[in-house]
């Protein structure tokens, strides 16, 4: 799934493709690819928009069109948007093309998870209600100490669970949680009570830490997730954690382990993520 870092490099490298241009036609290819409105208005109101900006919010995107008009693009597990200057080259699992005033934006969505909103004057659908209970993001500011402990203090699930809520740390998912907690030395399966406040310091400095780091290098591919241009990101050169299970700890020279916390695959090392 696109975390942060991929999400905000699609949003930094549409915005020098994008900004200005005019949707002038659509073409729908999957009916269930439009989460709001109905397909039919969505089609009609979309015309003649021009894009003013590009924003992010987790792992959501957000298009400022003009006329107060906003469009919304949660990209789930393996959608990706792809811009091409000519608008008759194929994309496989095209679900939506966007024709603009100059090539054409493609919502592609192998798993037909992915879902694209219009809505007017930030009056967000029920089928977005998540954006107005988003948590920090960790690359900001506000997410620190004392923040992620009154979040997480009298909390008996997992901390990598806790993580990957989005009301606590949005746009953090299996990927980054995973190489924080490895950071921070910290089992996934603690629970979030459990954690010392030297711990939940460290925490917080490792998904910084880890999460400017992949948007440095323009995201992790691994699975699906490609840049707008096509090209991958770079930071799964850096994995320390995710994905290599039964190889060695860079750290301790343990076997890395992975297991399954609330259906979701985590990776760890027994050496040094200490389960106590």
């Amino acid at each position: 799934m696109p975390e942060l870092p991929e999400v905000e490099t699609i949003k930094r490298e549409l915005k020098s493709f994008l900004i200005n241009k005019s949707f002038i036609g659509v073409k729908l290819e999957n009916k269930k690819i439009i989460g709001y409105p109905n397909p039919r208005d969505f089609l009609k109101n979309i015309i003649n928009k021009k894009i003013l900006d590009i924003d992010r919010k987790g792992k959501f995107l957000i298009f400022k069109l003009s006329n107060n008009y906003n469009l919304t693009f949660h990209l789930r597990l393996s959608g990706r948007l792809i811009y091409k200057e000519n608008p008759k080259e194929e994309v496989k699992y095209t679900r939506i093309m966007f024709l603009l005033n100059k090539g054409s934006l493609v919502f592609s969505e192998p798993r037909l998870l992915g879902r694209v909103y219009l809505y007017h004057d930030n009056k967000l659908p029920e089928s977005l209600s998540l954006l107005k209970n988003l948590g920090k993001e960790p690359i900001m500011s506000e997410f620190n100490f004392q923040y992620l402990k009154e979040k997480i203090k009298n909390r008996n699930s997992s901390i990598k669970s806790l993580l990957l809520d989005q009301k606590i740390a949005s746009g953090v998912g299996n990927i980054y949680s995973d190489e924080a907690l490895f950071c921070a030395q910290i089992h996934p399966k603690r629970k979030g009570s459990s954690l010392k406040d030297e711990e939940i310091k460290k925490l917080v400095r490792c998904l910084k830490k880890v999460i400017k780091r992949a948007i440095k290098e323009k995201g992790t591919s691994i699975s699906d997730y490609l840049r707008p241009n096509g090209k991958e990101g770079s930071f799964q050169n850096y994995l320390k954690i995710f994905k290599r299970e039964g190889e060695n700890c860079f750290r301790c020279n343990e076997k890395i382990m992975r297991i399954k916390i609330n259906n979701r695959s985590s990776y760890f090392c027994p050496g040094c993520q200490k389960e106590v």
